[in-house]
Protein backbone atom coordinates (compact mmCIF):
# COMPACT_ATOMS: atom_id res chain seq x y z
CA UNK A 1 0.00 0.00 0.00
CA UNK A 2 2.68 3.00 1.06
CA UNK A 3 4.46 1.98 -2.60
CA UNK A 4 0.87 2.40 -4.16
CA UNK A 5 0.68 5.37 -2.47
CA UNK A 6 3.84 7.03 -3.84
CA UNK A 7 2.90 6.41 -7.72
CA UNK A 8 2.16 8.87 -10.10
CA UNK A 9 -0.86 10.07 -11.34
CA UNK A 10 0.59 8.16 -14.78
CA UNK A 11 1.59 5.10 -12.87
CA UNK A 12 -2.07 4.62 -11.85
CA UNK A 13 -3.30 4.86 -14.98
CA UNK A 14 -1.29 2.29 -16.11
CA UNK A 15 -2.18 0.38 -13.41
CA UNK A 16 -5.63 0.85 -14.24
CA UNK A 17 -5.37 -0.19 -17.69
CA UNK A 18 -2.93 -3.25 -17.07
CA UNK A 19 -5.58 -4.67 -14.36
CA UNK A 20 -8.89 -3.76 -16.11
CA UNK A 21 -8.32 -3.35 -19.84
CA UNK A 22 -5.21 -5.25 -20.64
CA UNK A 23 -6.55 -8.89 -22.20
CA UNK A 24 -10.18 -8.45 -22.42
CA UNK A 25 -12.18 -8.85 -25.16
CA UNK A 26 -14.63 -5.66 -24.65
CA UNK A 27 -16.36 -2.84 -23.02
CA UNK A 28 -18.57 -5.35 -21.54
CA UNK A 29 -15.56 -7.04 -19.78
CA UNK A 30 -13.53 -4.18 -18.76
CA UNK A 31 -16.93 -3.18 -16.81
CA UNK A 32 -16.81 -6.99 -15.16
CA UNK A 33 -13.59 -6.52 -14.39
CA UNK A 34 -13.72 -3.23 -12.44
CA UNK A 35 -17.45 -4.37 -10.67
CA UNK A 36 -15.57 -7.46 -9.72
CA UNK A 37 -12.58 -5.19 -8.01
CA UNK A 38 -14.99 -2.48 -6.08
CA UNK A 39 -16.93 -5.79 -4.52
CA UNK A 40 -13.68 -6.28 -3.05
CA UNK A 41 -12.23 -2.95 -2.46
CA UNK A 42 -13.04 0.49 -3.60
CA UNK A 43 -10.24 2.01 -2.32
CA UNK A 44 -7.49 1.72 -5.35
CA UNK A 45 -10.01 2.34 -8.18
CA UNK A 46 -10.71 5.37 -6.10
CA UNK A 47 -7.06 6.86 -6.37
CA UNK A 48 -7.27 5.05 -10.56
CA UNK A 49 -10.48 7.53 -11.32
CA UNK A 50 -8.60 10.10 -9.66
CA UNK A 51 -5.43 10.14 -11.38
CA UNK A 52 -7.52 9.93 -15.01
CA UNK A 53 -9.01 12.43 -14.52
CA UNK A 54 -5.80 14.69 -13.26
CA UNK A 55 -3.58 12.93 -16.15
CA UNK A 56 -6.21 14.37 -18.58
CA UNK A 57 -6.59 17.45 -17.16
CA UNK A 58 -2.65 18.32 -17.32
CA UNK A 59 -1.35 18.76 -20.72
CA UNK A 60 0.75 15.48 -22.11
CA UNK A 61 3.35 15.46 -24.56
CA UNK A 62 2.05 14.64 -27.89
CA UNK A 63 1.09 10.68 -28.01
CA UNK A 64 1.76 10.12 -24.25
CA UNK A 65 -1.81 8.89 -23.98
CA UNK A 66 -2.03 7.28 -27.27
CA UNK A 67 0.86 4.53 -25.52
CA UNK A 68 -0.43 4.70 -22.42
CA UNK A 69 -3.72 2.98 -23.71
CA UNK A 70 -2.44 0.58 -26.48
CA UNK A 71 0.98 -0.41 -24.47
CA UNK A 72 -0.35 -0.70 -20.93
CA UNK A 73 -3.69 -1.14 -21.84
CA UNK A 74 -3.00 -3.27 -25.06
CA UNK A 75 -6.27 -1.64 -26.75
CA UNK A 76 -6.81 -0.76 -30.42
CA UNK A 77 -8.84 1.95 -30.96
CA UNK A 78 -10.88 3.46 -33.56
CA UNK A 79 -9.30 6.76 -33.22
CA UNK A 80 -5.67 5.91 -32.39
CA UNK A 81 -4.75 9.01 -31.65
CA UNK A 82 -4.25 11.50 -28.10
CA UNK A 83 -7.47 12.35 -28.61
CA UNK A 84 -9.09 8.72 -29.25
CA UNK A 85 -7.37 7.59 -26.18
CA UNK A 86 -8.67 10.71 -24.38
CA UNK A 87 -12.41 9.31 -24.79
CA UNK A 88 -11.28 5.78 -24.10
CA UNK A 89 -10.00 6.90 -20.75
CA UNK A 90 -12.96 9.20 -19.85
CA UNK A 91 -15.45 6.57 -20.52
CA UNK A 92 -13.05 4.01 -18.13
CA UNK A 93 -12.89 6.45 -15.44
CA UNK A 94 -16.75 6.94 -16.07
CA UNK A 95 -17.06 2.81 -16.29
CA UNK A 96 -14.89 3.07 -12.72
CA UNK A 97 -16.95 5.47 -11.03
CA UNK A 98 -20.33 3.50 -11.74
CA UNK A 99 -18.64 0.92 -10.30
CA UNK A 100 -17.31 2.20 -7.16
CA UNK A 101 -20.89 3.74 -6.63
CA UNK A 102 -22.71 0.53 -7.25
CA UNK A 103 -20.14 -1.42 -4.80
CA UNK A 104 -20.39 1.38 -2.06
CA UNK A 105 -24.32 1.53 -2.29
CA UNK A 106 -24.30 -2.22 -2.19
CA UNK A 107 -22.67 -1.98 1.55
CA UNK A 108 -25.28 0.33 2.97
Amino acid sequence: MAEQDAWSSAEWVGWLLRGHVADTDGDDEIRDELMTTARHSTRSLRRAVVAVDVVLAEQQPPGTLIFMVADDGGRALDDPTDRGAAEFLRRLADWTRAAVEAAEAGHR
